[in-house]
């Protein structure tokens, strides 16, 4: 399945790193290989024409250093919403360390589908209890310094 997708690198790898290099809200992948430089594929996902696209929502989150550390390793962010009558629910856990000779993008990045509308998060910051922030828009990042939020 690899040579179908463009990776065609016939060497020994070691690790692989999902960030979205360009903003977009695609993660792109990243691979590093033993005796090789490394190998970059970028998502084309979010090249298509506006209409086709899937939506998404990004959050880079800032501990103030004190009670949540300034990376924000272990909060965890939760979106509800609905899409066509369903509930949704999605949530993701800032993590450092994921992985061999890689690590991921530390931002929070939720794929949203058809969903356009205003999102409230829910984040709760170093395990305390969750606060809400929002109403935000989506196809973009945001950057949330703890201690906002309601």
């Amino acid at each position: 399945m690899a040579p179908q997708l463009g990776w065609t690198a016939d060497t020994n790898s070691r690790g692989v790193t999902l960030v979205d290099l360009d903003n977009d809200g695609a993660l792109d992948v990243i691979i590093t290989h033993q005796f090789e430089p490394i190998s970059i594929y970028r998502n084309t996902l979010n090249d298509r024409p506006a209409g086709g696209r899937p939506h998404w929502i990004g959050f880079q989150l800032r501990g103030n250093g004190r009670t949540c550390n300034t990376d924000a390793a272990g909060s965890r962010v939760t979106l509800d919403y609905e899409e066509k009558g369903k509930p949704v629910h999605q949530m993701r856990e800032v993590a450092i360390a994921n992985g061999l000779s890689a690590q991921n993008d530390r931002r929070a990045l939720f794929g949203l589908g058809g969903y356009a509308g205003p999102l409230t998060v829910k984040i709760s910051w170093c395990g305390a209890p969750a606060r809400a922030y929002g109403p935000l828009s989506v196809d973009r990042y945001h950057v949330i310094p703890q201690g906002e939020g309601r």
